[in-house]
Formats: C-alpha cells, sequence, structure tokens
C-alpha cells in the first residue's frame, strides 16, 4: 500500500509538473495574444488618425472649392451684368441713333427714287429722240 501512495503521489507530482508547465504555456500565449491585440489597437489607433486627418483635409478642401467656386460665379455674375448693361446701352445708341437718322434716310430714298425716274425719263426721252 506505501508503494501506491508513494506511486500515486509520484504521479501527483508529475500532474502537478504537467500543469505548471501548461500553466505556464497558458501565460505565455496569453502574453502574446496581450501583445497582438495591443499591436492591432494601436494600428487601430493610427488608421482612426489617419482618418480623421483625411477627414478634415477633405472638408478644408470642399470649403476651398466652395469658395473659389463661389468666387468664380460672382465674377461670371459681374462679367455678365457689365455684357448686358455694354449691350443695353449699345441698343439703346443705336434705336437713338436710329430714330434720329430714319428722316435724313428716307429724305435720300426719295431723293434716288426721283433721280432714277429722272434718268428712266431722259433714257425713254433719248430713246425716242433716236
Amino acid at each position: 500500500m506505501e508503494d501506491t501512495l508513494k506511486q500515486i503521489l509520484l504521479e501527483l507530482k508529475t500532474f502537478k509538473k504537467e500543469v505548471k508547465e501548461d500553466i505556464k504555456e497558458l501565460k505565455e500565449g496569453q502574453n502574446e495574444l496581450s501583445s497582438r491585440l495591443n499591436n492591432v489597437q494601436d494600428r487601430v489607433g493610427n488608421i482612426e488618425n489617419k482618418i480623421e486627418h483625411l477627414t478634415n483635409e477633405v472638408f478644408k478642401t470642399s470649403v476651398r472649392l466652395e469658395d473659389k467656386i463661389d468666387k468664380s460665379l460672382q465674377g461670371l455674375d459681374f462679367k455678365l451684368d457689365k455684357i448686358y448693361v455694354n449691350t443695353d446701352s449699345i441698343a439703346k445708341q443705336f434705336t437713338n441713333t436710329a430714330k434720329q437718322e430714319l428722316p435724313t434716310i428716307r429724305s435720300r430714298q426719295i431723293e434716288h427714287s426721283n433721280q432714277l425716274e429722272d434718268h428712266e425719263e431722259r433714257i425713254s426721252k433719248l430713246e425716242a429722240v433716236e
């Protein structure tokens, strides 16, 4: 019986050693997993920082572009207003000039028509003389 107890004690010691080794391996594995988890968390943190930075840059760029587009549109609006004013002014000048010159043009047209009739009469008379 003493041998049996010694054998059981020996087996318990061996089992204890194996359990200690298993615990040691589990702790090492846990440390390795903790280290990996920390690395992953660091990477995620870095990625989050980069995403935040890029988001801020995109926002700044979009605001700059909107400002630039607004400025360009204001410039175009100003130029279109200027073109409209110039065109309107030219149209009024043309209308005023046409109104002023129309009687002169009509009188010249009548004068030319009269001259044409006179020439036609002379031609007819010359043809009749011949």
